[in-house]
């Protein structure tokens, strides 16, 4: 991304930030389709700390982004779930913590979304007796809007009575709920949020998908500093469930954001565009600017956050150490982090996506039909001019690919298209994977990866 101040984008993003404030700030006038989308009663199970044999951990699978690699409704995909579910069913777990960003409503439809998911849940009812949480992250933040919601809004109205004066105080620490619209995908999945705690032998773990953790994501804690969890997740739904819910469902609006997305700098810019935002209000309220003019980039979840976030958010009761378990990045890690002290084991979840790689072919040769084994990872943007591959080609798929054209320019295109995959994939491919859990073992963790 172009460096900028925030005085000169906010000319460029006014028009989108008031477009998500206007949709966010609708959403109770809207409710109606809100609660027919998503369904039924809120039911409070029993508590979340708890002991368990065997866990199996993963995050961000991101259903209905193009992206994802376990859709249900392609074959790659499907043969994908065949096997993670293999792999999940070989570890005979008890649990399964599914660990945010499993349904992507940011930049996705809703029936894309949900139809993508269906295979794996399917799939995964299969394996008895199995137990299934999940912890929202921030593109599925809204099931915890609605959950809170309908909880402390909706139901009192319904009973006749006023909503719970001190709903805000209960954000982060009621629950855990099931949720019939849930229990369509896997039946008794109980929802907790932002975080949960499991103990496993003589092993305790923290969960929490990242994104509180994020700075990019929690903006409005730059403008008043939180005490608590709750005033971490009260100062900054607005931003999440603006820019990765509401804005997703724009209609024009979510196809130009999309378009941006793809440049791969649009987190940035949405940042930068929220703060000039922000700026102004505060200076019309102030008589002064409350950011520095300063340009922005991308910034992911460094250590510092992370002993941040355990010292100031962390229940008192979970003593140090422990192991701290998140994903959002999309990186695979395993590293150790000294928290006042003690030594803590920090593990990221990876990610169940695989980013396209593109390059430039001014026309697609005459005549070139992709191969029906190819057509859900080769694509021809006439648009843009560009042949896009989605994944780690490889070496059979590069020899079919040249074979369709002799045209010097189209074969070109495709052997730096190949090479350049090879050197994007070698993280992406890493990350894909879970972790095991396992009471009984001496050791504190395994990491199960996609391609073992």
């Amino acid at each position: 991304m172009t460096n900028c101040t925030r005085r000169e984008f906010i000319q460029n993003m006014s028009a989108g930030i008031l477009g998500a404030g206007s949709i966010g700030g609708s959403k109770n006038t809207k409710d109606v389709s809100t609660v027919q989308m998503l369904g039924g009663a809120i039911t409070p199970v029993e508590s979340d700390t708890i002991n368990k044999k065997k866990l199996v951990v993963m995050s961000d699978i991101h259903f209905g982004a193009k992206q994802c690699l376990l859709n249900g409704e392609s074959e790659e995909g499907k043969k994908n779930v065949n096997k993670l579910i293999g792999q999940i069913k070989d570890q005979q777990p008890k649990e399964v913590i599914l660990l945010g960003d499993i349904f992507d409503f940011s930049l996705c439809s809703l029936y894309k979304t949900c139809s993508n998911a269906r295979e794996f849940f399917n799939q995964l009812r299969n394996l008895d007796g199995l137990e299934v949480t999940y912890i929202p992250g921030n593109h599925d933040h809204h099931i915890w809007t609605y959950i809170i919601e309908s909880e402390y809004f909706i139901k009192p109205l319904t009973e006749g009575n006023n909503p719970v004066a001190d709903y805000i105080e209960k954000v982060v620490t009621a629950g855990p709920f099931k949720t019939k619209f849930l229990d369509q995908f896997y039946p008794g999945l109980k929802v907790v949020y932002p975080s949960t705690i499991r103990t496993c032998g003589k092993h305790r773990y923290y969960f929490t998908h990242g994104h509180l953790v994020d700075d990019i994501f929690t903006i409005g804690s730059d403008v008043e500093k939180p005490e608590t969890l709750a005033d971490l997740e009260a100062f900054n739904t607005w931003w999440i469930e603006g820019g990765w819910f509401y804005l997703g469902q724009a209609g024009k609006l979510s196809e130009k954001i999309r378009n941006i997305y793809d440049k791969k700098s649009w987190i940035a810019a949405f940042r930068l565009g929220a703060t000039s935002f922000l700026n102004g209000i505060w200076k019309k309220v102030e008589g002064k600017y409350f950011f520095k003019e300063e340009p922005v980039g991308v910034r992911a979840v460094e250590p510092g956050y992370i002993v941040n976030y355990i010292v100031n958010f962390v229940p008192g009761e979970l003593p140090l150490p422990f192991t701290f378990v998140y994903g959002h990045t999309h990186e695979h890690k395993e590293y150790k982090l000294d928290v006042s002290g003690a030594k803590c084991t920090i593990l990221n979840t990876g990610a169940w996506v695989l980013e396209e790689t593109s390059k430039k072919l001014e026309k697609l040769p005459e005549g070139i039909q992709f191969p029906d084994l190819l057509k859900d990872k080769v694509r021809y943007d006439a648009e843009k001019k560009l042949l896009v591959f989605k994944g780690v080609m490889k070496e059979e798929e590069r020899k079919e690919l040249l074979n369709l054209s002799p045209d010097s320019s189209y074969q070109e295109v495709v052997k730096k298209l190949f090479q350049r995959s090879l050197e994007d994939g070698k993280d992406e491919k890493n990350s894909n994977g879970f972790f095991v859990l396992d009471e009984i073992s001496e050791k504190e963790y395994d990491w199960i990866g996609f391609g073992k």
